[in-house]
């Protein structure tokens, strides 16, 4: 697959439910890596799937031996200080942990964002919930 430049090719080496991964090669510069881009669903049980994903591809060959990196909409905060609602509430962590194992089993850590410290909103002036559950790592 071509995406708009000849000096750019793709090549997808999976998708699921929650994920697409893709080699991308820059021929001009002879460099290539390996990004997945995921829109993870709503319930922690189902997010599990794509943690074992992502354990599946670092262990794979090409994957394992080219930079690698994971961006998109988790559905799922990294810290407490990604929800607004903490520390004067009570915020689950059963998935953060969840999450925060995954990434160090696959050695991926969180890039640098600027910008708006959140990526999702309740819509509800009155009682307003902010959190971050968009994310890029690499390796």
């Amino acid at each position: 697959m071509v995406v708009g430049d000849l000096s750019i090719s793709v090549f997808i080496y999976s998708f699921t439910a929650q994920a697409v991964t893709c080699k991308i090669f820059i021929l001009a510069q002879n460099v290539s890596f390996t990004v997945t881009f995921t829109c993870g669903f709503n319930t922690i049980e189902e997010r599990r799937e794509l943690w074992t994903e992502l354990s599946l591809l670092n262990a794979s060959t090409p994957v394992n031996r080219s930079p690698f990196s994971v961006v998109g909409d988790f559905n799922q905060i990294l810290r407490l200080m990604h929800h607004t609602a903490y520390p004067q509430s009570v915020v689950d962590t059963y998935g953060l942990e969840e999450m925060a194992d995954a990434l160090q089993d696959e050695e991926l850590f969180e890039a640098h964002a600027k910008g708006s410290p959140f990526t999702w909103w309740n819509n509800q002036e009155d009682n307003t919930i902010s959190t971050k559950i968009d994310h890029a790592f690499v390796n």
